[in-house]
């Protein structure tokens, strides 16, 4: 019959594993949690677009026309213009091309739009933002057709480092997100520096 000091010595030895098993769970998860972007639901983007639009109106700032920068730009911006009552939108794409450690900008296509002396008010949209890259090469290609207009910028995401400042955004995080339109690998991304690809 085991001695109350072996069994003592026993219970002792199964708390320090499970302590240690629970030092080592936690230790994972935050490596996990520091690699695997952080997911933003469909709901979490609807109650984003709802707080840009109060942002919007609250300003006073109904524009005349949404232009949507990239794919996640188009996703953000058809859902504001949607939901202020059919706003025009228009689509500012960009084409890139990959080596093994980023991706290089080769030509930007811009969508027909009709931004006559009757536009004065443009809402430039991208989906999030690292480093502005998108919006200040965005905003260098239209720096003629927004001559003169008063242009006010949207993003769902900003890191809290970015050095581009939006006028409208819903999420400050510290981290490279993942939007729930971001559904595939293949979904390629103009992302943060930590994954050495740039940044949007």
């Amino acid at each position: 019959m085991p001695t109350m000091l072996a069994v003592a010595v026993g219970v002792f030895g199964l708390t320090a594993t499970a302590v240690g098993l629970a030092a080592a769970v936690q230790q994972l998860w935050g490596v996990y949690r520091k690699r695997v972007p952080a997911k933003i639901s469909w709901r979490k983007i609807e109650q984003g677009v709802e707080e840009i639009i109060r942002q919007l109106r609250a300003a006073n700032y109904v524009p005349d026309v949404i232009i949507a920068l990239g794919r996640s730009g188009a996703i953000l911006g058809g859902l504001i213009a949607g939901n202020m009552g059919n706003l025009p939108l228009a689509l500012l794409d960009r084409q890139f091309s990959w080596d093994e450690r980023r991706r290089e900008h080769i030509q930007s296509k811009f969508t027909d739009v009709h931004i006559g002396p009757e536009t004065q008010r443009v809402l430039l949209v991208v989906g999030e933002v690292y480093t502005g890259q998108t919006l200040i090469t965005s905003l260098a290609k239209l720096k003629g057709a927004l001559a003169g207009k008063q242009v006010q910028t949207c993003s769902l995401v900003i890191s809290r480092t970015a050095p581009f400042r939006v006028d409208y955004s819903f999420l400050t995080v510290d981290k490279t997100v993942r939007p729930a339109w971001v559904i595939a690998d293949e979904y390629l991304r103009f992302e943060s520096p930590l994954d050495k690809t740039g940044g949007v």
